[in-house]
Protein backbone atom coordinates (compact mmCIF):
# COMPACT_ATOMS: atom_id res chain seq x y z
CA UNK A 1 0.00 0.00 0.00
CA UNK A 2 1.41 3.46 -1.17
CA UNK A 3 0.63 6.12 1.22
CA UNK A 4 1.95 9.36 0.56
CA UNK A 5 1.83 13.00 0.88
CA UNK A 6 2.75 15.46 -1.97
CA UNK A 7 2.98 19.41 -1.68
CA UNK A 8 4.60 22.16 -3.77
CA UNK A 9 7.70 23.24 -2.42
CA UNK A 10 9.22 26.63 -3.54
CA UNK A 11 12.88 25.66 -2.30
CA UNK A 12 14.70 22.85 -1.55
CA UNK A 13 16.83 24.63 1.08
CA UNK A 14 14.82 24.88 4.25
CA UNK A 15 13.47 21.57 4.02
CA UNK A 16 16.78 20.42 3.69
CA UNK A 17 18.14 22.03 6.75
CA UNK A 18 15.33 20.92 8.65
CA UNK A 19 15.75 16.97 7.93
CA UNK A 20 19.77 17.14 8.55
CA UNK A 21 18.73 18.65 11.84
CA UNK A 22 16.36 15.93 12.03
CA UNK A 23 19.33 13.30 11.80
CA UNK A 24 17.65 12.33 8.35
CA UNK A 25 19.77 10.12 5.89
CA UNK A 26 20.44 11.99 2.86
CA UNK A 27 20.16 8.49 -0.36
CA UNK A 28 21.02 10.65 -2.97
CA UNK A 29 20.15 12.51 -6.12
CA UNK A 30 19.09 10.26 -9.31
CA UNK A 31 17.35 11.48 -12.63
CA UNK A 32 14.39 9.29 -13.42
CA UNK A 33 13.25 7.77 -16.46
CA UNK A 34 9.02 6.67 -16.34
CA UNK A 35 7.42 5.41 -19.00
CA UNK A 36 3.57 4.73 -18.21
CA UNK A 37 1.80 1.81 -20.28
CA UNK A 38 -1.83 1.09 -21.12
CA UNK A 39 -4.18 -0.83 -22.85
CA UNK A 40 -4.88 0.61 -26.62
CA UNK A 41 -8.14 1.41 -25.00
CA UNK A 42 -6.48 2.88 -21.96
CA UNK A 43 -8.62 1.40 -19.80
CA UNK A 44 -6.12 1.43 -16.81
CA UNK A 45 -5.79 5.42 -17.05
CA UNK A 46 -10.27 5.26 -17.23
CA UNK A 47 -10.18 2.70 -14.11
CA UNK A 48 -7.86 5.11 -11.93
CA UNK A 49 -4.64 2.34 -12.45
CA UNK A 50 -1.27 2.81 -13.32
CA UNK A 51 1.00 1.10 -15.08
CA UNK A 52 4.69 2.32 -14.81
CA UNK A 53 7.89 1.55 -16.00
CA UNK A 54 11.09 3.44 -14.00
CA UNK A 55 14.34 2.95 -14.70
CA UNK A 56 17.02 5.11 -12.81
CA UNK A 57 19.68 2.57 -10.67
CA UNK A 58 17.32 0.06 -11.54
CA UNK A 59 14.64 -0.93 -13.81
CA UNK A 60 11.07 -1.79 -12.55
CA UNK A 61 7.97 -1.82 -13.06
CA UNK A 62 4.81 -0.63 -10.34
CA UNK A 63 1.33 -1.64 -10.75
CA UNK A 64 -0.92 1.59 -8.82
CA UNK A 65 -4.17 0.50 -8.17
CA UNK A 66 -7.30 2.72 -7.76
CA UNK A 67 -6.86 5.86 -5.17
CA UNK A 68 -8.40 6.21 -1.99
CA UNK A 69 -11.27 8.39 -2.32
CA UNK A 70 -11.53 8.80 1.75
CA UNK A 71 -8.23 9.55 2.51
CA UNK A 72 -6.65 12.81 3.02
CA UNK A 73 -2.97 11.41 1.62
CA UNK A 74 -2.66 9.54 -1.81
CA UNK A 75 -3.22 6.15 -0.97
CA UNK A 76 -3.39 3.30 -3.21
CA UNK A 77 -2.42 -0.46 -3.73
CA UNK A 78 1.18 -0.60 -5.30
CA UNK A 79 3.09 -4.04 -6.55
CA UNK A 80 6.53 -3.50 -7.42
CA UNK A 81 8.54 -6.51 -9.53
CA UNK A 82 12.24 -5.57 -11.10
CA UNK A 83 13.46 -6.30 -14.68
CA UNK A 84 17.39 -6.86 -14.95
CA UNK A 85 17.54 -4.27 -18.35
CA UNK A 86 15.16 -1.71 -19.67
CA UNK A 87 14.84 -3.85 -23.18
CA UNK A 88 12.89 -6.81 -21.53
CA UNK A 89 10.66 -4.53 -19.59
CA UNK A 90 9.55 -3.23 -22.25
CA UNK A 91 9.32 -6.06 -24.53
CA UNK A 92 7.10 -8.17 -21.74
CA UNK A 93 4.75 -5.01 -21.75
CA UNK A 94 4.95 -5.16 -25.55
CA UNK A 95 4.00 -8.85 -25.34
CA UNK A 96 1.10 -8.72 -22.71
CA UNK A 97 -0.52 -5.91 -25.33
CA UNK A 98 0.46 -2.70 -23.36
CA UNK A 99 1.54 0.34 -25.01
CA UNK A 100 3.63 3.27 -23.64
CA UNK A 101 1.32 6.08 -23.35
CA UNK A 102 3.55 8.95 -21.66
CA UNK A 103 7.07 9.96 -20.67
CA UNK A 104 8.22 11.94 -17.96
CA UNK A 105 11.76 12.39 -16.20
CA UNK A 106 12.10 13.66 -12.90
CA UNK A 107 14.83 14.38 -10.61
CA UNK A 108 14.31 12.84 -7.19
CA UNK A 109 16.55 13.16 -3.81
CA UNK A 110 15.79 10.79 -1.24
CA UNK A 111 16.18 10.59 2.37
CA UNK A 112 14.98 8.85 5.21
CA UNK A 113 13.51 9.97 8.24
CA UNK A 114 12.82 7.71 11.19
CA UNK A 115 9.58 5.16 9.20
CA UNK A 116 8.87 7.58 6.25
CA UNK A 117 10.61 7.94 2.77
CA UNK A 118 11.48 11.99 2.00
CA UNK A 119 11.73 12.90 -1.47
CA UNK A 120 12.27 16.20 -3.35
CA UNK A 121 11.15 15.66 -6.87
CA UNK A 122 11.95 18.41 -10.20
CA UNK A 123 9.95 17.87 -12.90
CA UNK A 124 10.02 19.66 -16.11
CA UNK A 125 7.84 22.55 -16.13
CA UNK A 126 6.32 21.56 -13.07
CA UNK A 127 9.41 22.63 -10.38
CA UNK A 128 9.72 21.27 -7.05
CA UNK A 129 7.16 18.86 -5.04
CA UNK A 130 7.83 16.93 -1.87
CA UNK A 131 6.60 13.68 -0.83
CA UNK A 132 6.24 11.80 2.25
CA UNK A 133 5.29 8.12 1.84
CA UNK A 134 5.32 6.30 5.31
CA UNK A 135 3.68 2.98 6.40
CA UNK A 136 0.25 4.67 7.22
CA UNK A 137 -1.44 8.11 7.58
CA UNK A 138 -0.56 8.72 11.17
CA UNK A 139 3.61 8.62 10.19
CA UNK A 140 3.07 10.86 7.46
CA UNK A 141 0.92 13.06 9.02
CA UNK A 142 3.49 13.44 12.02
CA UNK A 143 6.79 13.47 9.38
CA UNK A 144 4.25 16.50 7.74
CA UNK A 145 4.11 18.23 11.12
CA UNK A 146 8.05 17.80 12.28
CA UNK A 147 9.07 19.11 8.67
CA UNK A 148 7.31 22.30 9.06
CA UNK A 149 5.11 21.61 5.66
CA UNK A 150 1.71 23.23 4.93
CA UNK A 151 -1.10 21.10 4.97
CA UNK A 152 -2.00 21.76 1.26
CA UNK A 153 -1.96 18.16 0.02
CA UNK A 154 -2.07 17.26 -3.74
CA UNK A 155 -3.65 13.88 -4.72
CA UNK A 156 -3.38 14.16 -8.29
CA UNK A 157 -0.39 12.07 -9.86
CA UNK A 158 2.57 14.08 -11.63
CA UNK A 159 1.37 12.55 -14.66
CA UNK A 160 -2.08 14.42 -14.57
CA UNK A 161 -0.41 17.72 -12.95
CA UNK A 162 1.74 17.63 -16.09
CA UNK A 163 -1.40 17.50 -18.36
CA UNK A 164 -2.99 19.91 -16.14
CA UNK A 165 -0.12 22.11 -16.73
CA UNK A 166 0.32 21.45 -20.27
CA UNK A 167 -3.43 21.31 -21.25
CA UNK A 168 -2.74 17.79 -22.87
CA UNK A 169 -4.63 14.70 -23.13
CA UNK A 170 -3.48 11.52 -22.62
CA UNK A 171 -4.68 10.39 -25.98
CA UNK A 172 -1.89 12.31 -27.36
CA UNK A 173 1.36 10.93 -26.26
CA UNK A 174 3.43 13.40 -24.37
CA UNK A 175 6.98 13.22 -23.63
CA UNK A 176 7.94 15.32 -20.70
CA UNK A 177 12.15 15.72 -20.72
CA UNK A 178 14.39 18.36 -19.59
CA UNK A 179 16.51 19.95 -22.14
CA UNK A 180 19.78 18.62 -22.49
CA UNK A 181 21.56 21.58 -20.85
CA UNK A 182 19.76 21.00 -17.65
CA UNK A 183 21.14 21.25 -14.21
CA UNK A 184 18.87 20.41 -11.78
CA UNK A 185 18.26 22.92 -8.92
CA UNK A 186 18.77 19.83 -6.10
CA UNK A 187 22.51 19.51 -7.47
Amino acid sequence: MEIEAKIKLRSPSRLRALLRSAEAERRGLILERNWLYDYPDRSLVRSDKVLRLRQDQRVRLTFKGPRDAESRFKSREERELEFPELPKAQSFLKSLGFASCFYYEKYRESWKLEACEVVLDELPTLGLYVEIEGPNEEEVAKTVKRLKLPRKYITQTYVELLHEHSGTTQARNPNFRFPQDHRSILE
